[in-house]
């Protein structure tokens, strides 16, 4: 039972990791992308 847990643990741990990167990834690029949207539409009107 504590190997399982162990294991359990080296697997999740990169698991979150990678999610909380792509979380980062999206919003930064979500930023990005409104303030490209945001000069455009300002650069138009």
């Amino acid at each position: 039972l504590p190997l399982l847990s162990t294991t359990a643990i080296t697997l999740i741990s990169p698991l979150l990791f990678y999610i909380f990167l792509l979380f980062f990834f999206l919003h930064s690029l979500a930023t990005a992308l409104r303030r490209v949207l945001f000069f455009s539409f300002s650069a138009t009107s």
